[in-house]
């Protein structure tokens, strides 16, 4: 009797044995996925922040007589921005 208790136990843990394999490879399946979710999430982050920094910036443009050059400066659409020479064209 005390033999066959002891196979049960073996056998029990061995079951639990393969139940816990089972759940570490889940959970590092899991694990993996989220990383390539955040992962996605930060490149879409970063394309709406591009997006949007173009969107709140205007350009002019001006010819300058005698000169025969056009200046084009990019004007932010927000309050502290700076005005930049973005192109000359001759």
């Amino acid at each position: 009797m005390h033999e066959n208790e002891g196979d049960e136990l073996d056998q029990r843990l061995l079951e639990l044995s393969e139940t816990k394999k089972k759940l570490l490879q889940q959970i590092q399946e899991r694990d993996q996925q989220l990383q390539e979710r955040d992962q996605q999430i930060r490149e879409n982050d970063q394309k709406i922040r591009d997006y949007y920094r173009l969107q709140q910036s205007t350009t002019f443009c001006e010819y300058i007589e005698g000169c025969h050059d056009t200046l084009c400066y990019t004007l932010p659409n927000q309050p502290n921005g700076r005005l930049e020479k973005i192109e000359s064209t001759t």
